[in-house]
């Protein structure tokens, strides 16, 4: 309607009058002019003119019909008459089919058999549809509303829409107002619009009832515009309205639209997990090796070597190891760190249990065989103890090494709980636990010898002190077992207790 009327087509259509005699004379090709009225015309075109005229203004066209129906004269008047919006469409329609034609004759008659531009005798009577159809889809011409008319590969017309806001005119009347159009695409100038706050773009009201929804949050839908928020979990991100889980080790990124690989963690030396555990090593450390050099000054000395002097350093060496594992426990996990710590974490406890266990073992066979034989006994000598010791701890040695073959060391990445991603050595729970059974038989076997000799003379009260340790060595094992496997592998709990111990 709005600018797309066409332009003497009111003047002619309100001119035709419908047939009321034999005026067109059989034809139909032409409109004839009206005989009494001047400027106008009778329609001969179109049969269902007079069908329309009857309808619109309630009269009838039959010689036959009975009183009180109101005769068609031809001479009524077109009132509330409004050239409808479609009118446009359907020129551009008739104009389409013409081209068609046109182009059918162009290239049948003209080009092919040379003839002037007519219906030649091959297309006669009329061409062949699908061959007409393919011209008419081929076509490309200038509307009625001054848009290009052609047609897409499916023969549908593309679209022209123009877009028209009612609003407010400068002679403060209202009218509708072009905003905008569709031609195969939207262009739409928002500055042209006008609102009940102001022009343009900063004043458009709002057309729901929600507000988008924040970062990392989905919308529930109550109506169709209207909906609550609801936040995806921290390891979530937003697909789709949707909240999706990331993969243990990644993490939602920055916008929540993705995930992004997570840095492994490693517990650094600053931290207090590590650091008060590392100032305990540093002290037993100096402990020992202030302990150490006190035995090398005095080595010759009665007391040195009644406390059996060779198991001592044998033990020294076990706690000199067992400290400094605790370097390697907090260190960042390598492969050569993780061969130290499955060869280490035994071996160190082997020596120290080994030299317990020998001493506890000669002065229990001394005290409790002893009187009962003359014969010296044997295996009680210095190196045959340290002897003894070193192959207890051979066996460690043997199995660390038997279980680097089967499951050779190396680095993996556990995630414990979401958002997480540590780097530590690759080793089951179950060839841990077999690593420290050996070492659990020891304190078994020292702690039933310092209970068997528990009741020898004061002067040899050395196997009290060993007796109290082993005790609250059971203790401390007892303590470490579930603290370790039961810490649903927070590592940084795992590695301290592992260190403590």
């Amino acid at each position: 309607r709005f600018n797309s009327n066409i332009v003497g087509f009111d003047d002619y259509y309100l001119s035709l009058r419908p047939r009321i005699g034999d005026e067109c004379g059989g034809q139909a090709e032409n409109n004839i002019p009206h005989e009494s009225s001047k400027g106008r015309m009778v329609n001969c075109r179109n049969i269902w003119f007079r069908e329309f005229w009857s309808q619109h203004h309630k009269c009838t066209f039959s010689v036959n019909a009975s009183n009180g129906v109101t005769h068609c004269t031809g001479e009524e008047n077109l009132v509330d008459y409004e050239q409808e919006g479609l009118v446009p469409f359907v020129v551009d329609a008739v104009y389409a089919m013409a081209h068609g034609v046109h182009n059918v004759i162009e290239e049948e008659c003209v080009n092919n058999l040379g003839t002037s531009h007519y219906l030649c005798e091959t297309l006669i009577p009329a061409p062949d549809g699908p061959r007409l159809l393919q011209h008419i889809r081929n076509v490309t011409f200038i509307g009625r509303q001054n848009t290009e008319i052609k047609f897409n590969s499916d023969g549908d017309a593309y679209g022209f829409y123009n877009i028209y806001q009612y609003q407010r005119n400068i002679e403060g009347r209202f009218d509708y107002t072009l905003i905008g159009t569709w031609r195969e695409e939207l262009s739409l100038d928002i500055n042209m619009t006008r609102w009940a706050t102001g022009v343009g773009e900063f004043h458009i009201p709002r057309s729901m009832c929600s507000d988008n929804c924040p970062m990392g949050h989905i919308r529930n839908f109550v109506e169709p515009c209207c909906w609550s928020c609801v936040a995806c979990r921290e390891d979530s991100y937003v697909y789709n309205d949707t909240c999706k889980n990331c993969n243990p080790g990644y993490a939602p990124n920055s916008t929540m639209t993705g995930c992004v690989k997570l840095t492994a963690e490693v517990i650094p030396w600053t931290s207090p997990w590590a650091l008060v555990p590392l100032i305990f090593a540093s002290i037993g450390i100096l402990s020992t090796l202030f302990t150490t050099v006190v035995f090398i000054r005095f080595n010759r000395t009665p007391v040195i070597m009644a406390s059996g002097r060779e198991l001592c350093y044998v033990l020294l060496v076990g706690i000199l190891s067992c400290y400094g594992m605790s370097f390697v426990i907090l260190s960042k996990p390598t492969i050569w760190n993780c061969t130290y710590l499955r060869i280490g974490l035994g071996l160190c406890l082997s020596i120290c249990y080994s030299a317990i266990l020998t001493k506890t073992n000669r002065i229990s066979r001394i005290f409790n065989q002893g009187t009962k034989k003359i014969k010296r006994l044997s295996y009680t000598s210095p190196k045959s103890q340290v002897v003894i010791a070193i192959g207890i701890t051979a066996v460690q040695l043997i199995g660390a090494i038997v279980w680097l073959m089967i499951e050779p060391p190396d680095t993996t990445e556990i995630h414990p709980y979401p958002l997480s991603a540590v780097l530590t050595c690759r080793v089951s729970t179950f060839s841990l636990m077999m690593s420290l059974v050996y070492n659990m038989f020891l304190i078994l076997m020292c702690t039933l010898y310092a209970f068997k000799t528990r009741k020898i003379p004061e002067d040899f009260n050395e196997a009290k002190y060993i007796g109290f340790t082993m005790y609250s060595t059971c203790i401390v094992w007892l303590a470490f077992v579930p603290i370790y496997f039961g810490t649903n592998n927070d590592y940084k709990v795992c590695a301290t207790d592992r260190e403590s111990t």
